[in-house]
């Protein structure tokens, strides 16, 4: 059996921990409420916990049906080339992309985002746990800041922005790319 830390270092990377978290709260809670001593209480949450969110089994996906199709790859690379990378573009494509089983090289934004799904398809528990965890975590944090922002903004006597504060913006956001 996994230890605790062990467990949560897992949950964290595919992307379940808050939610395993909230679930062996509750858990909790019910043991202590039905009279269960605090260390049992907590002993049996985990264990409960852990049957209620195991590991993520990564079976790689047996003759997935990939088109590969060596002209459509071709022009693929061409379109590609010199092309800006994106990975979060490129991660979302593949995620949404994943049960899309007609999507072709020529259908993704980049050849990084082709290879993206292709791996996705392959294994689909370490694409989760790393990439679209880890991906749609950033974008939130980029959202968070712009809000923040927005909740500071000095306005002047008209409900306008200052151009000094509108210029620092445009900097700040510059900066996230």
């Amino acid at each position: 059996m996994e230890s605790k830390i062990e467990a949560t270092h897992r949950l964290r990377q595919e992307g379940r921990w808050e939610a395993a978290s909230l679930y062996r709260d509750e858990v909790r809670k019910r043991h202590r409420s039905d009279g269960m001593k605090r260390s049992e209480a907590n002993e049996a949450a985990w264990e409960s916990m852990l049957n209620e969110y195991p590991p993520i089994v990564d079976e790689p996906v047996e003759d997935v049906a990939v088109n590969d199709d060596a002209a459509a790859m071709a022009e693929l690379a061409a379109r590609s080339k010199g092309q800006e990378v994106d990975v979060n573009r490129d991660v979302k494509w593949a995620y949404d992309e994943m049960v899309d089983m007609h999507a072709t090289p020529l259908d993704a934004p980049s050849i990084g985002a082709w290879n993206m799904l292709r791996w996705a398809r392959t294994d689909p528990g370490r694409f989760y746990g790393h990439f679209v965890y880890e991906a749609f975590s950033r974008e939130k944090a980029e959202r968070d800041l712009l809000s923040q922002r927005r909740e500071r903004m000095p306005l002047d006597e008209r409900g306008r922005m200052p151009l000094d504060e509108v210029e620092r913006l445009i900097t700040d956001v510059e900066g996230l790319e």
